[in-house]
């Protein structure tokens, strides 16, 4: 039974049985294993989705909990445990799992199909590891092209160097020239990457994808804002004529006995205006006086119901939130965005809620 388990679960990332699992992560055979190393492999079965390729900290902490387990039951002796608990276990690259075209939203796409497979009944990570089937996606290819190209062309201009001129595929680099003008970046260092989602709101169809967009690894700042003043019309009894204030004005910081005075990002203030014209600009202040109004948990939680499967409100976030802390996916962004811009309307693929008032559905 032990040698047929060794043989046969699943390692993640298309490694079927101990064997292959030490070649594909560690490049070596699973006789040549070290003690950290087997710890490292022997975790991933009972959960695959966490290893060292998929989820690099959570495998890592899988492999410290199983060494422990171990030293603990008396079949490693405390020595072993020191040496194989404080070896940091190398992993080598990922080589020959991303698709060359598209990669992001090619595993994004290869991920959903085979957590569909699965909620029909099937193991959707072997059917999809071992082919045969014909998976019909959502990409755009003339869009990715030229989505991506439009991002390099925006990274360009930010470093000051010169705009690409082709597409992935050879072809003019079209959209290039449809950029708007941009500021200059005064005092702050211009990005070197970047991330880029399109989806159709009518569908929920991701039509295009490029760079890390699933990772909650951004600040929301500004974009929570819709959220804010979703709850203020929704419940708040606020509407588009209401009167704010655009004024320095301090509200509760973090902490206690801690003040927190909203500005702009241009220094200005606008003094009283209505609401509409206040969302239409993006300013700071009246957003933060609609979120200590209507209080940022209850913003946090239409933001999830609508679409941000991060941002948990028992973190304890304070109004800064909407400057600066926090972290999110684009992703989740954009497709809560599409809702707004569906009326209303969620569409996607149904999944299970992370949790209770979260989204139940996924761009497809």
């Amino acid at each position: 039974i032990l040698e047929w388990y060794l043989n046969t679960a699943h390692y993640g990332s298309e490694a079927y049985g101990v064997e292959a699992a030490a070649r594909v992560y560690l490049g070596k055979r699973a006789a040549d294993l070290t003690l950290d190393e087997a710890a490292l492999l022997a975790a991933i079965p009972p959960a695959p989705q966490y290893n060292p390729f998929d989820n690099e900290t959570a495998a890592r902490g899988r492999q410290d909990d199983l060494l422990r387990a171990l030293a603990q039951a008396g079949v490693i002796t405390p020595l072993e445990f020191d040496i194989a608990a404080t070896t940091f276990t190398r992993v080598q690259a990922d080589a020959g799992q991303t698709p060359e075209l598209a990669p992001d939203f090619a595993l994004y796409a290869r991920r959903q199909a085979q957590t569909i497979l699965d909620s029909l009944g099937y193991d959707g990570a072997r059917l999809v590891t071992r082919g045969g089937l014909r998976i019909v996606t959502t990409l755009d290819l003339d869009l990715y092209y030229e989505t991506e190209c439009a991002l390099r062309a925006h990274l360009a201009r930010l470093n000051g160097q010169p705009m690409p001129r082709t597409a992935l595929d050879g072809g003019p680099c079209a959209s290039a020239a449809l950029l708007p003008p941009i500021s200059q970046l005064a005092g702050m260092i211009p990005p070197d990457s970047g991330a880029l989602v399109v989806i159709d709101v009518l569908t929920g169809e991701i039509k295009s994808m490029i760079g890390p967009v699933t990772a909650a690894a951004y600040q929301p700042g500004p974009t929570l804002q819709p959220f804010v003043y979703f709850e203020g019309l929704r419940v708040g009894g606020l509407h588009p004529a209401a009167m704010v204030l655009d004024i320095p004005r301090p509200f509760p910081g973090a902490v206690e006995g801690l003040i927190y005075t909203p500005a702009n990002p241009d220094g200005q203030f606008r003094g009283p205006l209505n609401l509409r014209d206040a969302m239409s600009s993006g300013l700071l202040p009246p957003a933060v006086w609609v979120a200590n109004r209507q209080r940022i948990e209850n913003i946090l939680r239409g933001a999830h119901l609508i679409g941000i499967n991060s941002l948990d409100e028992n973190a304890r976030y304070d109004l800064s939130l909407l400057e600066r802390g926090g972290e999110v996916a684009l992703l989740d962004v954009v497709y809560a965005y599409s809702v707004f811009a569906g009326m209303g309307n969620m569409r996607g693929v149904p999944v299970q809620p992370l949790g209770r008032n979260y989204r139940g559905r996924d761009p497809v």
